[in-house]
């Protein structure tokens, strides 16, 4: 849904597009690709939190265009204080911090097929959805989603080791752990798992999942077989 949105717009923004036009809009011109890139982003998070919205059968919150991203995403999305109406400054500052750890993954998958995209001189949210489409493979974005549903098919701490002997005998794959650019532990995870832990004291809860997750980290991390891959 995230995607058809995203090219909705483009469709109905065809002059952006270089192929439209018949010439490179783009190239030499930092202030259009600056422009282009704030209307992609504007654009994206608005799709983001509709199609959050509509999933969840709520009602789509109108922005504020004085705030930033990770503020106006929580607004949307309706993650805000009952009394004031309005996101808790922690949460915008967590979502930033997870924001900006993901943005810092150097030449990914999906960084290099945007550049790919962009090499042919497309427009950048045709670039931005080039990238997004790798987000659907299993060994990458969708790893994550892999790793929720395996998680919740353990279901509790007692079938972790289960699991564990299952994915050593190459009956099941443990999604989420491990990286195929990273050898050694992927430098983001300590910054998330320290900041999941700051989340869980603050708002005084325990997710079940995040619990088998961390004892699947701990078991992989000194099992030779794990480590050796």
């Amino acid at each position: 849904m995230f995607q058809a949105g995203l090219s909705a717009m483009l469709a109905v923004q065809a002059s952006t597009i270089p192929a439209f036009t018949g010439k490179n809009a783009y190239l030499k011109d930092m202030h259009a690709v600056d422009a282009s890139i704030v209307r992609t982003l504007r654009t994206a998070q608005v799709i983001f939190a509709a199609v959050y919205c509509h999933r969840q059968g709520k009602e789509l919150a109108e922005l504020d265009p004085d705030q930033p991203l990770a503020y106006n995403l929580l607004l949307m999305m309706g993650f805000v204080n009952g009394k004031t109406q309005r996101p808790d400054p922690k949460h915008v500052r967590w979502l930033e911090k997870i924001l900006l750890i993901y943005a810092d993954h150097e030449m990914s998958c999906a960084t290099f097929a945007f550049l790919t995209a962009a090499s042919a001189h497309s427009d950048p949210l045709s670039c931005y959805l080039t990238g997004l489409t790798t987000l659907y493979g299993v060994i990458h974005g969708g790893a994550i989603d892999a790793a929720y549903l395996m998680l919740q098919r353990v279901g509790s701490l007692n079938q972790v080791a289960d699991l564990m002997a299952a994915v050593k005998r190459r009956e099941k794959v443990l999604f989420g752990f491990g990286h195929r650019v990273y050898i050694a532990r992927d430098p983001r995870a300590q910054l998330l798992l320290d900041l999941l832990h700051e989340i869980q004291a603050n708002e005084k809860t325990v997710d079940p999942l995040f619990t088998i997750a961390e004892e699947i980290d701990r078991l992989a991390s000194k099992d030779p077989f794990f480590q050796e891959r």
